[in-house]
């Protein structure tokens, strides 16, 4: 059990900011109900190995001051990773309490038990606001915290093992709370490939066009995506050939500003057929290869140095810009 000389320093703590903030009010419960304490989301769905953020939500709570929570998890299916504790709400707006705000604990250990908690207890934060801060009315997180699922399947829980809301006036805020479950598979489902294009990429000195020309490099996106608990996408390929070769293959990389993956298939001659593939996999091994997709590259006249389907001006002056020039 706590320390019962805890208790009594951390209530009179609470009633000593009340009575500076306002002598003389008197020490009633609040009139609201229905406050819930919980964890957000309530059920996790995820695969092994991976990570997730849950958030302590206090909701519905009125002329709220402090907050002292106690929560537990099983260390066989989940490690702690990190946490940040959301107050005040002049820091985070999602939060909870008003500043000034004075930390009264802030501890997490999964090996030994945390001095004056309860028992069980892997985490304990507690947090009071203090004169001149208004009170809080409202919702919000108390504080958020990063796991990491084990090698491993199974169903575990996150409970709370104590938890004291307080008002302005140092009274407890009656308030139902309800824990997590977090549910561990090992995924076996693949990557999803979504939309697949492809664009030539028109180099110097070819006009811009929607047709594939001789010579001219073919850039190709792919959206390629997992659901947000599974393993994640691990690596993305391209598999292409011709009629006159075998399948070439060759890393797509994932742009971030595209949000997609991404690479390009060199150039090909005239009157060529080029078909490519996608393949993605996942960092638990599963693995899936798209239909495939097919472009035709066009021949070019000769003299067509800019690949706009005729032979004039324009080449004649892109062949005088680079005449008497070498390739290094």
């Amino acid at each position: 059990m706590k320390n019962p000389d805890f208790r009594i320093a951390l209530l009179m703590l609470i009633i000593s900011t009340a009575l500076v903030y306002k002598v003389g009010t008197s020490k009633t419960s609040p009139t609201s109900t229905g406050t819930i304490v919980r964890f957000n989301p309530a059920h996790i769905q995820i695969s092994s190995e991976q990570t997730f953020t849950i958030a302590v939500l206090v909701e519905n709570v009125t002329d709220f001051y402090g907050f002292d929570i106690q929560i537990t998890w099983n260390t066989t299916y989940v490690k702690y990773v990190n946490h940040t504790v959301t107050v005040p709400v002049e820091t985070y707006p999602d939060g909870l309490l008003h500043q000034p705000v004075i930390r009264l604990s802030d501890k997490v250990n999964e090996t030994d038990p945390i001095p004056d908690a309860e028992p069980g207890t892997k985490a304990w934060i507690c947090y009071v606001s203090y004169y001149p801060a208004a009170s809080f009315n409202g919702t919000g997180n108390a504080f958020t915290m990063t796991f990491r699922t084990l090698n491993r399947t199974g169903i575990t829980t996150m409970n709370f093992t104590h938890i004291d809301l307080a008002t302005k006036q140092a009274m407890p805020i009656p308030h139902t709370s309800f824990g997590c479950v977090v549910e561990i598979s090992e995924d076996l489902t693949p990557p999803d490939i979504g939309a697949v294009e492809w664009k030539p990429t028109c180099p110097y000195p070819y006009v811009p066009s929607d047709t594939v020309r001789a010579n001219e490099p073919v850039f190709i996106t792919a959206n390629v995506t997992e659901p947000p608990n599974a393993s994640g996408v691990a690596k993305v390929e391209l598999l292409y050939k011709t009629e006159t070769s075998g399948w070439w293959e060759t890393s797509m990389v994932y742009n971030e500003t595209l949000e997609l993956w991404t690479t390009t298939i060199p150039g090909q001659l005239g009157n060529t057929t080029v078909e490519f593939m996608i393949k993605a996999h996942d960092y638990n091994e599963n693995e899936i290869t798209s239909s495939p997709y097919t472009f035709n590259v066009k021949p070019l006249l000769i003299g067509d140095i800019d690949g706009d389907g005729d032979v004039d001006l324009y080449d004649a002056v892109a062949l005088l810009l680079n005449y008497g020039q070498k390739s290094p």
